[in-house]
């Protein structure tokens, strides 16, 4: 069939071929930079939200050092901690606004977050949370301090696992039953 054909239509039909390769092969190329360039792009989401819950995290546990000092009678720290709670306070403030950027591409949604079992581990519920213990912090003992420290804490490390889990950071999102 091929014999048959014109010199011209020959160099036609092996133009197209060509071409036709070509053609398919740009698209695969393009395809799999696009799906690089996103895949990326939730990685560097994922640090964005994590670098912020790493502010939360080191000033909330700066104030709980603070406190426990405070509460064994170091009254001196005390200007200390009222400044570490003004860092917790704008770190918080940060992470409402990167949340409301990037909360529902990191699923941070009730929905998603209720699928994983860590319903409430939002920004809201470690404001309202927070903004608890400031309140009675005064009043209560040392060892309900430390605990609602490390309450808020876990929380914190619960959101940072959600927000690996969901960028790309950890790859194998189960790994978190393995700890």
């Amino acid at each position: 069939m091929f014999r048959n054909q014109s010199f011209s239509r020959k160099v036609l039909f092996i133009s197209l071929s060509y071409t036709i390769s070509l053609g398919v092969l740009l698209v695969f190329l393009v395809q799999g930079m696009s799906d690089k360039l996103s895949f990326t792009q939730m990685e560097r989401n994922g640090n964005e939200y994590q670098r912020q819950l790493q502010m939360v995290r080191d000033s909330m546990l700066k104030h709980g050092m603070l406190s426990g000092l405070i509460l064994r009678g170091d009254t001196r720290k005390q200007e200390e901690r009222d400044r570490v709670a003004q860092d917790v306070e704008n770190a918080l403030k940060g992470l409402k606004q990167v949340d409301e950027k990037l909360g529902k591409v990191l699923q941070f949604t009730a929905e998603s977050l209720a699928k994983r079992n860590r319903e409430n581990r939002n920004v809201a519920t470690l404001k309202r949370d927070w903004d608890g213990l400031r309140g009675e912090i005064a009043s209560l003992p040392l060892a309900p301090v430390l605990e609602k420290h490390t309450k808020l804490l876990n929380h914190i490390k619960i959101m940072e696992t959600h927000a690996g889990d969901q960028s790309n950071l950890i790859l194998y999102p189960d790994l978190d039953s393995f700890m």
